[in-house]
């Protein structure tokens, strides 16, 4: 059963080890782009976990096209978080006015109460804003000087895969929208985006299976996706990727997939 199952079951030790020894690495395209939406420590962490796969990582051609189109509006969008963050401090001030009032009126404890708990708050506030208008100043401009863009280019160095051709991607458009409309993962829950967008999740797991299904090896898939349409999902917790997306990869390609976060990456030596 288990052999017939193949997909479903847990990756033993040996598989694991396999895996992390000769697989082959990919992300998704939010991936790249949050490395211009963490702090500086965070930041450096991911890549550093990232760059352990130097000679074992690929990009799909639709990750690299979706990265390119959206990192100029994701680095100027930074400065608009700074200022949403600063506004949340400043919001947070004005909301407890009126409860630090009203304990000052309440005549069945210290005013000293009041005092401390305001001065704290107060400071606590103002050391929030101090440190975010700090990280503000010196958050780099990568518009001008990018090395993020940098050691991605280094890291997918003639390892990024081929667009489809014209004829190619009629076909498959047309087999991403009947799956869309039957709810076949991934991607039945990507609404509201224009033109072919809306089949980009499909487009770069149609891109990833024709990739593996060449190479014959193992796939560590990277993905920040959430949504229901990757993941199998009960009482709150992720249990792991859809059945119908390990079955099609494994049947597909007859390799086992495996996604991931970051922080195993990280772990990875």
């Amino acid at each position: 059963m288990k052999d017939l199952f193949k997909w479903y079951f847990p990756h033993s030790t040996a598989e694991i080890k396999e895996i992390w020894e000769y697989g082959i690495l990919t992300v998704d395209t939010n991936v790249l782009l949050d490395l211009y939406r963490y702090h500086q420590n965070t930041r450096q962490a991911l890549l550093e976990s990232l760059n352990l796969f130097n000679g074992r990582a690929w990009l799909s051609h639709q990750v690299a096209e979706e990265f390119f189109r959206n990192r100029n509006g994701v680095i100027l969008s930074s400065t608009t978080a700074f200022n949403e963050a600063e506004k949340s401090l400043a919001e947070i001030r004005k909301v407890i006015e009126e409860p630090i009032k009203r304990l000052k009126s309440n005549r069945t404890i210290p005013d000293t109460i009041s005092k401390i708990l305001e001065e704290n708050i107060d400071a606590a506030i103002s050391k929030a804003t101090e440190e975010t208008q700090s990280v503000k100043s010196k958050y780099p401009d990568y518009v001008k000087e990018d090395p993020i863009l940098e050691n991605i280019c280094i890291l997918f160095n003639s390892s990024v895969g081929n667009p489809f051709d014209n004829e190619t991607l009629t076909e498959i458009l047309k087999e991403a929208k009947r799956r869309k409309e039957n709810k076949v993962p991934p991607g039945f829950k990507d609404v509201g985006k224009e033109g072919d967008k809306p089949y980009g999740d499909y487009l770069l797991w149609r891109q990833i299976l024709d990739y593996i299904k060449e190479i014959k090896k193992p796939l560590i898939f990277v993905t920040s996706e959430e949504k229901e349409d990757w993941w199998e999902k009960g009482s709150g917790k992720t249990i792991g990727p859809l059945y119908d997306l390990l079955k099609e990869f494994y049947l597909e390609t007859g390799q086992r997939l495996k996604t991931p976060n970051l922080e195993a990456v990280s772990e990875f030596r």
